[in-house]
């Protein structure tokens, strides 16, 4: 598992090539972690640390699961996760990632709204 432990984050340095620690949370709880996508090989291994760390197994697997994906860019973009995204494009923007309840994510874009990620 990708767990913080020996990754750099975005706090330890100005330089954001060099940070590997991502920040991540579940909407609505205050406590995250931190996984450093350096030890991953793609979205596969990323869901099933999520999926460990969280204690969420099964929950992002699928092509509509119990819980979503969404990350913040550089550029101060939210993005849902998809399979269009290649892994380097991804590791090399992301900034910090939520996940969500699928089903309050839909009744969100419904209203027009995007997730506000901060």
């Amino acid at each position: 598992m990708a767990d913080s432990d020996g990754c750099v984050s975005s706090i330890e340095g100005p330089d954001p090539d060099r940070r590997t620690c991502t920040k991540v949370h579940i909407n609505g709880l205050p406590i995250g972690r931190a996984i450093d996508l350096s030890r991953l090989s793609g979205f596969g291994d990323l869901i099933t640390s999520l999926e460990d760390t969280f204690g969420i197994q099964g929950e992002l697997r699928g092509p509509i699961g119990m819980s979503t994906i969404v990350y913040l860019n550089r550029n101060g973009q939210t993005v849902i996760l998809s399979d269009n995204t290649p892994w380097w494009e991804f590791c090399a923007t992301v900034e910090k990632i939520v996940l969500y309840s699928t089903d309050e994510l839909i009744r969100m874009m419904k209203a027009g709204k995007m997730p506000v990620i901060s």
